[in-house]
């Protein structure tokens, strides 16, 4: 699986909360910096904590406001709104304590969309689309539900025809009393020699994820396995799946495509959400 772009939607965790939690804000203390020209550059309000607490602002020198942002408890809540020195808005985004949750859109000056990122509750992105400065959509990216891994992508060129789509991946269905996987792979060049791989953790990067079990197959794009209660790990069972395809000559080579998919026990298996789950604020 080729990944095209990477998108970067952070807003700079400088962010605020929308609240004051049934504090009185006279019992806020003002903090205020400026410019060496005198103008204001910060301000925000902390409670007796030290905790940052409701709207904060940072300005351009020219008065404009650059950061708008929202405390609860030392905590990002709220929406988070970042601006061009012209005034015109360039990102848009919402938190909850400090986790970067809904709809988050990045804008070109000139005002049309730059990107759109969205995010469930628990911070993780389920689908990324970039636009063109034309307005044109670039590329539309969605990822497993839980696991970060790419579900499928469409890519257009900047007169919106299509340029290129990859979707479905791969097709995972439960079988039985959910104790069989059937797995369907939909690119047919990589079938000499297929590997199932039930992980421990994806996230296990210094020293590779630890392998719990390996499935072997080869010739089919059909994959039926068993389940085992000894797959899970935390109620997650995480399954990373090596196709190749060899290209005998002089030299032997090996060519791959690695599919990552993650999912909770008793739970529906993700779908691909390409389409329907983007929603405005």
């Amino acid at each position: 699986m080729r990944c095209k772009l990477i998108f970067i939607f952070a807003i700079n965790l400088l962010i605020l909360s929308s609240c004051f939690d049934g504090k009185k804000e006279s019992n806020l203390k003002e903090h205020k910096t400026y410019y060496k020209s005198g103008k204001i550059k910060e301000k925000f309000y902390t409670d007796e904590l030290n905790n940052k607490q409701g709207a904060a602002y940072v300005y351009y020198e020219n008065g404009k406001i650059k950061e708008q942002q929202h405390f609860l408890n030392g905590k990002a809540n709220g929406i988070a709104q970042y601006y061009y020195s012209n005034g015109k808005i360039e990102v848009r985004g919402k938190f909850k304590n400090n986790i970067q949750i809904d709809t988050t859109i990045n804008y070109h000056e000139n005002g049309f969309k730059d990107a759109i990122a969205i995010y469930d509750k628990k911070g993780q992105v389920l689908k990324e689309i970039a636009y063109y400065p034309n307005g044109k959509i670039n590329l539309i990216r969605t990822f497993y539900v839980g696991s970060g891994q790419i579900n499928s992508y469409k890519a257009y060129f900047d007169d919106g025809k299509l340029n290129e789509e990859e979707s479905r991946f791969v097709e995972i269905k439960t079988l039985g009393n959910n104790q069989n996987l059937l797995v369907k792979l939909h690119n047919n060049e990589y079938l000499d020699s297929i590997k199932v791989n039930i992980i421990k953790d994806f996230l296990d990067t210094e020293n590779g994820p630890e392998i719990l079990r390996t499935i072997k197959f080869s010739n089919t794009n059909n994959l039926k396995f068993e389940i085992k209660d000894s797959d899970f790990v935390n109620d997650k069972i995480s399954v990373e799946i090596i196709a190749e395809k060899w290209i005998v000559g002089k030299k032997t080579n090996i060519y791959q495509n690695l599919y990552s998919v993650q999912f909770d026990k008793n739970k529906p298996i993700p779908k691909d959400n390409l389409e329907g789950i983007y929603r405005k604020y």
